[in-house]
């Protein structure tokens, strides 16, 4: 028998319910409003826990922390200055060039898709399916490029709201940097028993891991990039530059940079001559392949004191478990994990060998006390 008391707090707790759902469509909703501020406070975080051993460099030859953030920032705004002086107009000229080709281009891959056809068919494919499948991918393949090119001619474009994000990136993670060391002192300080030092040592092993993976992911880009460039250059190819710079861009990011910046050399090629698209694509992912799998676990095992086995078995679990967050922030967590799991181990080993060597009671005094 249900009891009124029962009855009574039915209502109370549907009320409950509906008020917590309302709440998080309302946080959802409030969080979609702010969600640049919020991708400006990561990114000035990602650049801060970069830049920070610069600044610590700095601090070892006796530059004070104020000095150095400066020093460390200005050297990263003349680089920039630099790149939008030197390289970005010229990547933006060879996307206006290729985006304005590609139509010419389209020709070339369909030529390719025909030659292909007649090849498939002569080992016994049926004709009609692949008429269906290969008819017109010169234009449909034209029109996809062209539609890309702009896209991302129009993202470069939009240089005055690009430059005002990074230069708020820039001067929030500036403070960041700044600020770290004694806003983590007093957060310490305030922490009761031995809990200040516990967390000022994890948050050093944090930074170090995480700055670390951070360089790591951008040595990989650059040096793909390169490689991208002498590529395209010794195939006598156009919009190098372009290529080669988001093709290293593209590295950098974790899971699905490794496709796109396969996709773009490859596909710029199939645009511009589609016979050279092995002789392309062959080296790029044989380079591709012992950069990701061979050299990057490597660098990044050797800067963070682990086995390469660990880095690639942490880039495994992530991207299982959370996809591309999981890409992203796998390495430095796995780093944490096997780093704590090590600390623990040998607190363990240590622990067990002082009570092996503690001495025991001598013989005499178990007699008497027998």
């Amino acid at each position: 028998m249900i009891s009124y008391e029962r009855l009574r707090n039915t209502p109370i707790a549907l009320l409950i319910v509906i008020a917590l759902i309302w709440i998080r469509e309302f946080l959802w909703n409030l969080a979609g409003h702010f969600s640049s501020l919020v991708l400006i406070f990561f990114f000035a975080w990602l650049v801060s826990f970069a830049l920070t051993p610069l600044v610590r460099r700095l601090q070892r030859a006796r530059v004070p922390t104020g000095p150095a953030t400066g020093i460390v920032y200005v050297g990263l705004f003349v680089l920039a200055t630099l790149g939008s002086i030197f390289v970005l107009p010229g990547v933006v000229g060879d996307l206006v060039g290729l985006g304005g080709n590609v139509s010419e281009y389209g020709d070339n891959v369909q030529e390719l898709a025909n030659d292909l056809r007649g090849g498939l068919v002569d080992l016994g494919l049926p004709e009609e399916e692949l008429d269906e499948a290969l008819n017109d991918i010169g234009v449909n393949f034209a029109d996809a490029s062209g539609t890309i090119i702009s896209t991302i001619i129009g993202a470069l474009s939009g240089i005055a709201n690009a430059v005002l994000i990074a230069a708020m990136t820039l001067m929030v993670s500036f403070y960041m940097v700044l600020n770290w060391d004694s806003a983590l002192r007093r957060f310490a300080a305030s922490l009761p028993g031995n809990w200040g030092p516990a967390v000022e040592s994890a948050s050093a092993l944090a930074e170090s891991t995480f700055s670390a993976y951070l360089r790591g992911q951008v040595l990989g880009g650059v040096i793909f990039g390169v490689i991208v460039a002498i590529t395209m250059l010794a195939a006598g190819l156009d919009y190098v530059l372009a290529i080669s710079t988001l093709a290293g861009v593209a590295m950098t990011i974790p899971f699905v940079g490794l496709v796109i910046g396969l996709l773009l050399p490859i596909g710029a090629t199939l645009l511009q001559d589609p016979s050279l698209g092995l002789w392309v694509a062959i080296p790029l992912v044989a380079v591709q392949q012992l950069l990701d799998n061979v050299v990057m676990p490597k660098l990044m095992a050797s800067a963070m004191g682990m086995h390469p086995v660990v880095v690639i078995a942490s880039i495994l679990i992530g991207t299982t478990a959370a996809g591309f967050w999981g890409a992203v922030f796998g390495v430095p967590f796995g780093a944490l994990v096997f780093i704590a799991a090590v600390a623990i181990y040998r607190r363990l080993i240590s622990a067990e060998a002082r009570r092996e060597l503690r001495p025991g009671p001598a013989a005499g005094d178990e007699g008497d006390g027998a």
